[in-house]
């Protein structure tokens, strides 16, 4: 049996989204003062994993692939009211990580893509509930409701050697 490389990737990899949304008002990040927002999340990715000829358990790795941090509204607000951000993840069961950063946000940007961490958070992900928890802080002081979409992208590769095993291709 002979498969491409594209197709091989179609078959043992797959994106899992997910989005958080923060509320920053007036109270919050004035000059340096850190606001922390944390988020449980409940998720039973098996219907996924099925979509995509797959199994949680023939999973071998999730690795965050792409944070985005942007500016839903006010239309006209930019990032200069953040210095930096830094997203955690933790399960009841698992350490809390640090799986996203930024640091130094240029002024006139409305959205930014964070740094990821190359960990695989599998264990984290698989395990239908886990924790993001989100930490900014301020440059500038917020003048008026902020709000900010977290988008989350993760990549998700299962174990070849057990599709074929499974007769999955």
């Amino acid at each position: 049996m002979i498969f491409s490389c594209k197709k091989i990737d179609r078959l043992t990899n797959f994106y899992i989204d997910s989005s958080i949304r923060i509320t920053l008002d007036t109270t919050s990040n004035s000059n340096t003062v850190s606001d922390i927002w944390t988020f449980i999340v409940n998720a039973d990715y098996t219907s996924l994993y099925i979509e995509n000829n797959s199994r949680t358990d023939l999973s071998e790795t999730i690795v965050l692939d792409k944070l985005l941090f942007k500016i839903a509204s006010p239309e006209y607000q930019n990032l200069s009211i953040l210095k930096s951000a830094e997203i955690y993840i933790s399960t009841d069961k698992l350490e809390e990580k640090k799986i996203a950063w930024v640091e130094n946000i240029n002024d006139n940007l409305t959205i930014v893509e964070m740094e990821t961490s190359e960990d695989n958070i599998q264990d984290y992900i698989l395990n239908n509930q886990y924790v993001l928890r989100c930490v900014t802080t301020g440059r500038n002081p917020v003048t008026s409701k902020v709000i900010i979409d977290i988008q989350c992208l993760y990549l998700a590769t299962a174990d070849l050697s057990q599709l074929i095993n499974n007769k999955q291709l």
